[in-house]
């Protein structure tokens, strides 16, 4: 690692280029200097994705769930900024997962038909965030979460199996499937391909101590060893929300039963995660949408992601983060408020959120432009 004087040196020199990146923004020389040596170096650590990629609008990655509250003057600022939580305003996280009618098929067919999963990050407490785990610690999570899924599948609903990663595990994965499960959007992506991964540590030691659950019926996802320590994922089609929804919470709910530690969490800040942007309910709830028009024949995301800024919404090509939209104007629509804000307040989001795109989608006015440019050949 570079010395501290080099590392506050990029800091500084990040702040000039790129305001959007929080860990420049939000740096305090004076706070930094305050702290013993050790503490400067778990610092850096936790900083170093930021400070190594300026273009990281977070740049931040916890190594121990304590680390929310030993170094709050800094990260706390990070946090509030990223969650739109003015430092007059307490913090405070509620949990509610009362379900409502949201069947998209009230919205259009075809959204009905889309794809809607909704997944929570969880870690648990015991073992350190990924970022700070070792090689020993990733295998002895993994067999932990094997053990868990073993009895999770007895019962019929979440009948399933368990892959894993780990180069001679017992339930390594079949050879060539890998890439399937993540072109299918079952499994992640080589973590050892992520530039942010990797830097931050979380993706060190790959594929040692990944794996993951797939339900016989493949509408229950758990991920071992990700960002996270836990991305539980439910998945359906959006006429079937509420179900997606509440068949999440039960999961959830067995996992942590059989668990032998608690799920890390905060009054402060809800479910502790390696990321702050996953704060609170850890939880994203997204559907993939057809929106030629608003896209330009999926040539451009930058109208709808101004639409969806407006909408409180985060609007990503149809493969995640850093990908791009795809040539039918697919794309991956989710609510961007994760803290301070309830479960159901979070469906409820997309929902609202997914009539309003339908709508822009759909107008007259933009029907018509689209179509005249069409016809002049200026496709955009």
């Amino acid at each position: 690692m570079d010395s501290f004087e080099e590392n506050l040196a990029k800091i500084k020199s990040i702040g000039l280029a790129y305001p959007k990146n929080r860990v420049a923004k939000y740096f305090d020389k004076d706070y930094f200097n305050s702290l013993y040596a050790s503490s400067q170096h778990h610092l850096m650590n936790i900083l170093k994705t930021g400070i190594e990629y300026p273009e990281s609008e977070v740049g931040v990655y916890v190594l121990n769930a304590a680390d929310y509250d030993h170094f709050s003057p800094l990260l706390d600022p990070v946090i509030r900024d990223y969650h739109h939580y003015p430092k007059d305003i307490s913090i405070v996280q509620w949990h509610n997962w009362e379900s409502e009618n949201w069947n998209m098929q009230n919205i259009a067919s075809e959204v009905g038909e889309s794809s809607v999963r909704i997944r929570c990050s969880r870690n648990v407490e015991g073992f350190p965030m990924p970022a700070g785990m070792t090689k020993k610690q990733r295998i002895d999570f993994e067999n932990l979460m094997i053990a868990v899924v073993h009895q999770l599948t007895e019962q019929k609903d979440l009948e399933g199996d368990y892959y894993s990663l780990t180069p001679g595990s017992p339930y390594e994965m079949p050879e060539g499937i890998f890439q399937t499960l993540v072109n299918e959007h079952i499994m992640f992506q080589d973590m050892s391909a992520d530039k942010y991964m990797q830097r931050s540590g979380i993706g060190k030691d790959w594929p040692t101590g990944r794996g993951v659950y797939i339900s016989k019926n493949r509408d229950i996802i758990i991920w071992v060893n990700e960002e996270d320590h836990l991305r539980i994922i439910s998945m359906g089609k959006g006429k079937e929300t509420q179900d997606i929804f509440t068949k999440l919470k039960k999961t959830i709910d067995e996992v942590e039963s059989l668990l032998t530690h608690s799920f890390s969490h905060s009054t402060r800040y809800g479910y502790a995660s390696s990321c702050p942007s996953n704060l609170g309910t850890g939880m994203r709830a997204s559907i993939h949408m057809k929106l030629p028009i608003i896209t330009q024949n999926g040539r451009n995301l930058e109208l709808i992601k101004q639409i969806g800024k407006g909408l409180g919404l985060d609007i990503r090509g149809e493969k995640g983060e850093h990908s791009e939209v795809n040539r039918d104007g697919i794309v991956d629509v989710s609510p961007q408020t994760r803290l301070g804000t309830t479960e159901k307040e979070v469906v409820e989001h997309l929902y609202q959120g997914i009539a309003t795109l339908y709508a822009i989608e759909n107008s007259k006015i933009l029907q018509s432009e689209y179509k005249r440019k069409y016809k002049e050949h200026t496709l955009y």
